[in-house]
């Protein structure tokens, strides 16, 4: 996968993409807000790509635990 497209995935998915953080220039981290009818939840992540064995790592942390495990299973089919 293309490093534009992982961006565009990113994004369309409501994360910011945060340049400069990680010293790996491969990898995307960002961080965004969910807001729900009752609580606001803060979210951080971290995708590392693997180009030469076609994989990657996603990280997701979240105020709330379930709520990472969540977003990680709607991403993973993405990458």
């Amino acid at each position: 996968m293309l490093h534009d497209d992982c961006r565009q995935k990113l994004e369309g998915f409501g994360w910011s993409n945060l340049t400069g953080v990680d010293v790996n220039a491969d990898n995307f981290c960002g961080a965004g807000i969910l807001h729900t009818a009752s609580q606001q939840i803060g979210c951080l992540y971290r995708l590392e790509p693997n180009k030469q064995a076609k994989m990657y790592r996603l990280t997701v942390r979240a105020s709330k635990d379930a709520v990472a495990n969540r977003l990680v299973e709607l991403l993973e089919d993405e990458f």
